[in-house]
């Protein structure tokens, strides 16, 4: 499992969590990809750990602090709902990733983020998990800009492969096998699916997931330490009025829907897919801005409406100088857990 230091170092995301009301505001600034840290592979065919009848020796009696969030939203019971475990100095080394595995599958959540309270002589570590593995990418880690990549996405594409796969909708399924790969986040592979409308968003089906297997990665993304990945698919509809003019009056602006499906299941929130789409279109569309504000609504169909901002600046028309995610969150419940 890769650790992740969140320290004010120029390497790492800045964090600024304000728990003014009516919520909490996140902001994250991701620095460019030759400050990233390497993360590990991950693919989604890793099986989960296995169970154990011995745990990592606690001590008899101890508890860890919890809280749930719901993040990319100023209103409980909307965005994506995900828990924050705070890991007391105390107990830091005592617990082990099976045991924090366990949490995982207790909560049942989309993401648990383990935080490990610093003394006054350390930084701040975190630990995020889904429900069967830990994950390169969550909201809060790291993540690189690849302009290379971003400046000429490939639509190569393996028909036979992965035609199980595609929307039985003749509109949608034409939209897939036009989509570009774009990654920006090592070890998540974004299909950026672009639909004429509303309606169309809405027909999208959660019942397949991509087959990108080993042979297909090999055929489709980039070699290297990017071309391992979790592809996922985030179809998006830009918001325009009938005459074509943008809904926003701001020129910086762009407003745009969207859905994360993958996994044969729906995301409310996907931070590294909307900064993900947020660099390639930044690169693809508005490259001659020196910077573009997308607010991206996700997670509506599926009854949990999701307000995500992405900024990016543009250092020049083939380079990303910075891209910032924004959002806000609200607490929901807070508690212990005995282990």
């Amino acid at each position: 499992m890769t650790e992740i230091l969140l320290a004010g170092s120029g390497h790492y995301p800045h964090l600024i969590i304000d728990f003014s009301e009516p919520g909490l505001t996140l902001r994250l600034h991701f620095p460019s990809a030759r400050d990233c840290p390497p993360t590990q592979k991950y693919r989604h065919s890793a099986p989960a750990p296995a169970m154990t009848s011995n745990l990592e020796p606690v001590r008899t009696g101890a508890t860890l602090e919890y809280i749930t969030v719901d993040v990319f939203t100023r209103q409980r019971y909307y965005g994506n709902p995900l828990a924050v475990v705070l890991v007391p100095t105390a107990l830091s080394g005592q617990i082990s990733g099976d045991v924090k595995q366990r949490i995982a599958r207790e909560f049942n959540l989309s993401e648990t983020v383990f935080l490990h309270v610093p003394d006054t002589s350390s930084a701040l570590r975190s630990k995020s998990l889904t429900i069967c593995t830990s994950i390169p990418a969550p909201w809060l880690t790291p993540c690189g800009i690849s302009p290379s990549s971003l400046t000429t996405p490939s639509l190569r594409s393996a028909h036979a492969a992965i035609d199980a796969s595609l929307s039985l909708d003749e509109s949608i399924r034409k939209a897939e096998l036009q989509a570009p790969l774009v990654s920006i986040v090592k070890g998540m592979t974004a299909l950026l699916v672009k639909l004429p409308n509303l309606e169309l968003l809405s027909r999208v089906s959660t019942a397949s997931r991509l087959r990108f297997d080993e042979p297909i990665q090999d055929l489709l993304l980039d070699k290297g330490p990017w071309g391992s990945s979790f592809c996922y698919r985030y179809y998006y509809v830009p918001l325009e009025d009938s005459d074509g003019s943008k809904s926003d009056d701001r020129a910086d602006v762009r407003r745009l829907r969207a859905r994360m499906v993958e996994l044969a299941s729906e995301d409310p929130a996907t931070g590294s897919a909307a900064v993900t789409l947020g660099a390639y279109l930044a690169m693809q569309e508005h490259a001659d801005q020196k910077a573009i504000r997308f607010e991206i609504t996700q997670g509506v169909e599926m009854g949990r409406q999701s307000e995500i901002a992405v900024e990016v600046k543009l250092k020049s028309r083939a380079k990303i100088e910075e891209i910032y995610l924004g959002g806000s969150a609200v607490i929901v419940m807070n508690g212990v857990i005995n282990i």
